[in-house]
């Protein structure tokens, strides 16, 4: 199977509602991805383990009527979130 990050948004649901891919498959492909890649220093923080959680729980009781169902997302650190650091990246910035 071709690699999971490099699929459209709607190939991923329809796989998703075709159950070809299950959410935490999708969300591991992407979380690795994610772990690759910490040097572009993209991420302040990560909920990674919530993110598979939620993704187990989604497989275990699928709501296929959702717009993007199972699938995970980044968010930019500019929203308050629960239990989750919120900087808007400003106390993580320094210059050289």
């Amino acid at each position: 199977m071709s690699e999971i990050t490099n699929f459209k948004l709607c190939d991923l649901v329809d796989k998703i509602k075709k159950k070809e891919l299950s959410s935490k498959e999708i969300t591991e492909a992407f979380i690795n991805r994610s772990k690759k890649s910490t040097k572009l220093n993209s991420y302040i923080s990560d909920n990674f383990d919530d993110a598979i959680n939620r993704a187990i729980e989604f497989d275990s009781k699928p709501n296929l009527n959702k717009k993007i169902p199972g699938i995970p997302m980044a968010v930019k650190d500019l929203f308050c979130t629960k239990n989750l650091r919120t900087t808007c990246v400003s106390s993580d910035c320094s210059r050289s």
